[in-house]
């Protein structure tokens, strides 16, 4: 080592202090591993300069202070002129030089060898003299130093429950109430929707009345607008299937009544204010939505009762989870 450092004195402006230091600047980053050092050197129009040799050359000045990858040298010969350049891999910085060329000797190989491995060792010191940091070179450290993975939020299912009102059969009016339980899971503002829900309602005619009872199950998106954690708006579309069942009773045997049970396909838009909190969610949504096909429920002599068509209600939510 001692050898490389004294190649040094070519240039008054080094001293033997600057090399130790340099030596110690490098060594530390590159301790307890074998470089996969890859040299290539490439002679343009230098007739007696063998590449390959000095390619070999270089190879053993640089192998126990290069990092792994690759060095590119380029020769070029113009009169008795001869400009050597290369890139510096650890501080990615352009390295140049020109020498002049004296008589063909056998050791000219190995002189050209020291010069360029010159070239690499005073980059590294004028580096260490600007970051005189024990270990890699700064900029080979910022490259490298190991950033923080992004946190990844945990998928998971929230949950709300809601309770409300709805009016069917808007010719003549007939009230239910429904409560309804829903998971849903966050797509950013987008929530993709599952939902639950069960109806009780009645109409009372002159003649007698009509009771239904529908399940439902359903699925859709939601949306919602504003800040997380304050007060906000929110909307969903859900399309869902209902078991129905319609029972007519008499008023007296005067008259007669019957029941009906089957499926029908709901579709459902509900918009409303909501507010919001570390973990919670609460709000008012009014809902509008239609009902087919056609299931009613008659009583002789009266107006029949018709789950079918559009309906409207209004009903109050909480949920847990993520705002």
């Amino acid at each position: 080592m001692r050898r490389r450092c004294d190649g040094w004195r070519t240039s008054r402006f080094w001293r033997p202090a600057v090399c130790a230091a340099v030596l110690a600047w490098v060594a530390p980053g590159l301790a307890g591993a074998t470089p996969a050092l890859a040299i290539q050197v490439e002679a343009r129009s230098c007739a007696g300069i063998d590449a390959r040799e000095v390619e070999r050359l270089l190879a053993i000045e640089l192998a126990s202070l290069a990092p792994a990858g690759a060095i590119d040298v380029t020769l070029t010969c113009t009169g008795s002129a001869l400009r050597m350049t290369a890139r510096d891999p650890v501080v990615n910085r352009a390295l140049a030089r020109e020498v002049a060329l004296g008589p063909a000797d056998p050791d000219r190989d190995r002189t050209i060898a020291l010069l360029v491995s010159q070239l690499f060792l005073t980059s590294w010191a004028e580096e260490f003299l600007e970051h005189p940091t024990p270990g890699v070179p700064s900029s080979a450290t910022a490259l490298t130093r190991e950033q923080p993975a992004p946190r990844v939020s945990a998928a998971r299912w929230d949950l709300m429950f809601a309770a409300g009102a709805r009016v069917r059969d808007w010719a003549a009016p007939a009230l239910a109430e429904q409560v309804s339980v829903a998971g849903s899971r966050g797509l950013g503002r987008l929530q993709l929707r599952v939902t639950a829900g069960f109806e009780r309602g009645s109409a009372d005619r002159a003649a007698g009345s009509a009771v239904w009872t529908a399940g439902e199950l359903g699925a859709g998106a939601g949306w919602s607008w504003g800040p997380p954690r304050r007060l906000g708006f929110s909307a969903t579309l859900i399309g869902s299937a209902a078991l129905v069942r319609v029972a007519g009773s008499a008023a007296s045997s005067q008259y007669v009544a019957n029941s009906v049970r089957g499926f029908v396909g709901q579709a459902e838009l509900a918009a409303g204010p909501r507010l919001a909190g570390d973990g919670w969610r609460a709000g008012l949504e009014i809902e509008l939505g239609a009902a087919w096909p056609t299931a009613t429920a008659q009583v002789s002599g009266e107006r029949d009762v018709a789950l079918a068509g559009p309906w409207t209600g209004a009903r109050l939510w909480i949920g847990w989870g993520r705002p």
